[in-house]
This record gives C-alpha cells, sequence and structure tokens, in this order.
C-alpha cells in the first residue's frame, strides 16, 4: 500500500519537471555528475519508472520502502547532488522544523565541509577594512583570492568525480539487488493482489472524502474519481508487463554498473578515503600558502606588532565563513553584526564610550571565538573522513558476503558504526563549545556596555539582536506585536482607548519576553540532548523510540504563545471599530479553525464591536 509521502514525493518531481517543459519548450535539465547533459526523454522515463514501482508495490513484488528508494535514487541522477544549506545568520524567519532538520544526524556519506574552500572572494571587504589596504594592495588581494579558488577546485576536482562514482555504483548495485529479490508470483497473482490492493486504497479514498454520506447510485462520477478509474486501469495494465518492466530496469542497472566498472580505475570505498585525507592535507595547505601571500603584500605597520593584526583579520575571515555553520540554537550568532545595527538603529558611533567598549570586548576575543570555530570545523572534518571510512569497511564486506549489501550481519555493521558515532559525538560536543562560548561574549559584551553608559537601552536593543541571530525561531515576532503596533498608530482612537492600548502592549510585551527567555533556556538544554539522542538511535546501536512531541514542529512553549495571541484578538476585536480593526494585519489561523470562521482569504472573520 502506498503511504502519501511516496505518492508525494513522485507527484512533485514530476509536476516540476512539467513545469519546466511549460516554461521553455524543452525538457532539459541539468547534467548528471560524470555524465554529460540529461536525455530528453527523461520525464517519460521518470513516469514509467513511477508506474513500475507503484505497480510492483501494488502486486506485492516489492516493499514500499524499497520502492521509495530506488525513486529517489534514481531521481537525483535528475538533478544535481543536493548539498546541505548551512544555518544562516538571519534575523527573522526560523521555524521549529528548520531547526530539528539541522539536528538530525549526517549520513556517513554526506561530505560537505571537505569541499569547501577556506577562503572566498566576499574575504576582501574583511580583510581590506581590518588590514587597511590601499587600492593597489586591494587589487592584488583580489587577484590572489582568484587564484586561490581555482587552485582549490583543481585540487578538488579529483576528490569529486571519484566520490559521485563511488557513491553511484554503490547505489546501483543496491538496485541491482533489490530488483533481483523481487518475486512476481504469476500474472494472475499479481493482478489478483494489484486488484485487492486497489479496492481498499478505493475504499480508504472514499471513507475520507465522505465519512457518514451515502453515495447515490446515479450519481455521476467527479473528475477525481475518473482520474482515479484511470489510475487503476493503467497500474493493472503495467502489471500485467512487470515482469519486464523489472527486468529490463534491471539490465538498465546493470549497464551503468558495467561502464563504471570500465573505466581506468575502478573507484572504491579505500580509493576516495584516500583522496579525502590527501584533499584535507592540500586544503590546508593551500589556506596556508594563501595567508603567506597577503602578509606579504602587507605592510609591516598594517601587519602589526606579532602579526597580531594580520592574525585578527583572518580570524575575522574565519569567524564570518565558519559562524552560519552552526546546528545549535545560538551557535550561529554573530555578534559583531548585531552590535552594528543596533549602533544603526541608535543612530549612535564609534566614538561613543559603550560602542566603543562593546567593540573593545569583541575584539579582544575574535581570535577565541575563531579557534572554537576552527575546532568545531576539524571535528566536522574528522566525522567526514569518518563516514568514508565506514564506507569503506561496507564496501568490503558486503564483497565478502557475495556482493549483496544485506547479505551484512545487523551486529557487524553496528560495530563498525561505534567509530563515526564517536567522531559525530565529538562534532557536537565542539558545538556545545561554540556556543556557550558565543553567549559568554554576548554577556560580556553586553556588560561593558552597561559599565559604560548608565542608559540601559543600546544594552537591551544589542541583546535582541544577537539573540535574534542565534535563535530566530524563538525570538520572531508575534501576531500579537504587529497587531498591537498598528493598532497604536490609528490616528482615530480617543484617549481612553489610546491608555488601554498602551497597558495592553506593556502587559504583552511583558509576557512574551518572559515566554522567549524561557524558550531559549530550554532550547540550550534540549537541543545537544536530542542530536546525541538521534546519532544514539541511527549509529550507536540505541533502539529507544524518540518522541517527538508538539513542542518539536510548532515550537518551545507555542500552545502559551497563541493564547496570548488568542487573547490580544479578543481585546482588539472588542475595543476598535470594525474600520480599525480591518487596517490590522492578519493573523495566520491554525488548521483546526473551521471554513465557516473564514473569510475568503482565509483569515478569521471579525466580529468588532460596531461603529458608532
Amino acid at each position: 500500500m502506498f503511504s502519501e509521502r511516496f505518492l508525494r514525493s513522485m507527484a512533485i518531481l514530476l509536476i516540476a519537471i512539467v513545469m519546466a517543459i511549460a516554461a521553455d519548450g524543452s525538457a532539459v535539465a541539468g547534467p548528471m555528475p560524470g555524465d554529460g547533459d540529461v536525455e530528453p526523454d527523461a520525464v517519460r522515463e521518470l513516469a514509467d519508472l513511477g508506474d513500475t514501482l507503484k505497480a510492483a508495490v501494488l502486486s506485492g513484488a516489492m516493499s514500499e520502502e524499497d520502492a521509495i528508494k530506488i525513486w529517489e535514487t534514481m531521481r537525483r541522477r535528475l538533478e544535481p547532488p543536493a548539498t546541505p544549506k548551512p544555518a544562516r545568520d538571519e534575523t527573522r524567519g526560523g521555524t521549529p522544523k528548520r531547526d530539528l532538520v539541522r539536528l538530525a544526524a549526517p549520513e556517513p556519506e554526506q561530505v560537505w565541509l571537505l569541499l569547501q574552500p577556506e577562503f572566498l572572494g566576499r574575504d576582501v571587504t574583511v580583510l581590506r577594512d581590518e588590514l587597511m589596504l590601499d587600492p593597489d594592495q586591494t587589487l592584488i588581494l583580489d587577484v590572489l583570492l582568484d587564484d586561490y579558488r581555482e587552485a582549490f577546485e583543481l585540487a578538488s576536482a579529483p576528490f569529486r568525480v571519484a566520490l559521485t562514482r563511488s557513491r553511484r555504483a554503490t547505489a546501483d548495485r543496491w538496485i541491482t539487488e533489490t530488483l533481483q529479490r523481487a518475486r512476481i508470483d504469476g500474472d494472475v497473482t499479481a493482478l489478483e493482489n494489484t486488484r485487492s490492493a486497489l479496492e481498499k486504497l478505493a475504499e480508504e479514498r472514499g471513507a475520507k472524502e465522505t465519512p457518514g454520506k451515502p453515495e447515490r447510485a446515479d450519481a455521476a462520477p467527479s473528475r477525481r474519481e475518473q482520474r482515479h478509474r484511470a489510475w487503476s486501469q493503467r497500474m493493472l495494465a503495467v502489471t500485467v508487463q512487470l515482469e519486464g518492466r523489472l527486468a529490463a530496469l534491471r539490465a538498465r542497472v546493470d549497464e551503468q554498473l558495467a561502464e563504471l566498472d570500465r573505466e581506468d580505475a575502478v573507484i572504491t570505498g579505500e580509493r576516495v578515503l584516500k583522496m579525502a585525507r590527501s584533499l584535507r592535507a592540500e586544503r590546508a595547505r593551500l589556506g596556508r600558502e594563501l595567508a603567506e601571500l597577503i602578509a606579504a603584500i602587507t605592510t609591516a605597520e598594517q601587519r602589526g606588532p606579532a602579526n597580531d593584526r594580520l592574525a585578527l583579520a583572518l580570524a575575522r575571515v574565519r569567524v564570518e565563513r565558519l559562524l552560519p555553520l552552526g546546528r545549535f540554537g545560538g551557535e550561529s550568532m554573530n555578534l559583531w553584526a548585531a552590535l552594528s545595527e543596533s549602533v544603526q538603529r541608535h543612530e549612535a558611533n564609534d566614538d561613543d564610550p559603550a560602542v566603543a567598549a562593546a567593540r573593545r570586548v569583541l575584539r579582544e576575543r575574535t581570535l577565541e571565538i575563531a579557534g572554537r570555530l576552527d575546532h568545531r570545523a576539524e571535528a566536522t572534518l574528522d566525522r567526514e573522513l569518518e563516514g568514508l571510512a565506514y564506507v569503506q569497511w561496507r564496501d568490503r564486506a558486503i564483497a565478502a558476503n557475495g556482493g549483496a549489501p544485506g547479505g551484512v550481519p545487523a551486529r557487524q555493521t553496528t560495530a563498525a558504526l561505534t567509530t563515526y558515532a564517536a567522531a559525530c559525538r565529538r562534532e557536537l560536543a565542539a558545538s556545545m563549545m561554540t556556543r556557550d562560548a558565543l553567549l559568554d561574549l554576548l554577556d560580556g559584551s553586553i556588560a561593558s556596555i552597561e559599565a559604560a553608559d548608565s542608559d540601559a537601552e543600546l544594552a537591551a536593543t544589542y541583546r535582541d539582536a544577537a539573540l535574534r541571530r542565534g535563535f530566530p525561531t524563538e525570538m520572531r515576532r508575534r501576531w500579537s506585536e504587529r497587531a498591537l503596533t498598528s493598532a497604536n498608530r490609528l490616528d482615530d482612537l480617543d484617549d481612553e482607548t489610546i491608555e488601554w492600548l498602551r497597558g495592553l502592549s506593556a502587559d504583552i510585551a511583558q509576557s512574551l519576553a518572559a515566554l522567549r527567555a524561557d524558550s531559549i533556556r530550554r532550547r540550550l538544554v534540549r537541543d545537544p540532548r536530542l542530536a546525541r539522542e538521534q546519532v544514539a538511535v541511527r549509529f550507536g546501536g540505541d533502539e529507544r523510540t524518540i518522541a517527538w512531541g508538539s513542542e518539536h514542529w510548532f515550537g518551545i512553549n507555542h500552545q502559551t504563545l497563541t493564547e496570548i495571541d488568542d487573547r490580544t484578538e479578543g481585546e482588539l476585536r472588542a475595543m476598535l471599530t470594525a474600520e480599525q480593526w480591518s487596517v490590522l494585519p492578519a493573523r495566520r489561523r491554525d488548521a483546526k479553525i473551521g471554513k465557516e470562521g473564514r473569510d475568503k482569504k482565509g483569515n478569521a472573520r471579525p466580529t468588532p464591536k460596531k461603529s458608532g
């Protein structure tokens, strides 16, 4: 039986490809790694593959899990490999689900940081400002960064190709074994299984769409029902051809695997691991050489005593590059950007004693934060190489068990993953150290502002800006705040309403501040615990089941925060006129609100007091 996930994943891809064809009139997609351009009939092949896999599941020839894996593997052949997106240094837009994705245990095959250069073209701005380079030096630095980028791309290209081919060969071997396991007990039995599964699907669909409503015998079938019947007939037709379709797919994968094996050298896991270690050393060497060249184009005065200004400039580059890669709440908190934002909002300048004190604290501890980030980056690289080492062991174990991935005993696999799980835990520990150092630096810089300025407004603004960068989900602006801000700006308010709005705004602000502080405290505890649990369950042999609660998906204290929005909405409806209410920002409602309570845009229909 198909799950919604299986059907939705295939539908989304097909829709996206069809839309792309409609947009430019072609079926040209992006190049496959190592395979050239995608053939124009890729859409047809995907559609046929989808029908084949659906029929295989319906007829009982294949499990749904295996069908999903085959589909995802073949889908990725038509797209460039997706790279994990690092956590952005953003002040809004965080979501609980996005936070959970960052805490997921990385797969052993996942390699990302190793393929990233240590310097980027944008670093010229930071280095120019920190070292006070003149235009000629800046131009030379720009050329050096371009040369570095080209050198790194050249050094990493062989490993990229080898990694892609190794992953493809592993996937092809698994698909071949899975297709060999597929059992079709005769066309008649397969058709009976498919009919039975389709009937059950139709019953479940009908019960879900019209619960408790008897179906009229003379009712004409709806368009959706017609499409479902047509799809059912297609599934029956595909089932008749299923054995031939699966054999053709197996032959195609075998041919692709043989083509990979005909390369000059077979890309084994051992070779990929050796190339990864070599690339890591080359990556570090290129970074050191660029730092030496930067020192060579600067004067002794620009570099500072004992090259301390140069070291600080290079540390700022590493902070800007590595800071957004944090996984925990608070680990991507850019305090330097937060202070600059706060200074601009207060229209202050660097000569202000409070601003100068905060900048001095941040500057003094930049090397420390860069060191923490370097330690975290090295832990990530260690984890990526340990993952490749496990892949090497897995390839050997598969070969020793007759080439069947499923033939490796689970106990041996769990034991082999122990080292990788330990590397994951070391990476998490480095993340915690980085996060804690940033939080400590935040407290220290706030204390310096408060000591230099009796006005606490700048310190509060700076703290808020920093926390919004480190905890965007917990610090995002609530509807109650936006609504009260709009209400306080209304022109036609009487004195009584103005006074009432001020009191309500202060009360709501105090409640939200307390909830945000509590949410941040709880997330500081939750993130490391949840990340460690996922590593233990995924790679440590822990058989426990992680209990996902509503606060994981909707955010910590989400119920209380929703109640505050409800309270604000109720009081505003009672105090404002219909005309005043209409200019307030619309509130996004929960899915549980019925249609009868919505307007055409999906917002709850307001019932404020009548004007006059």
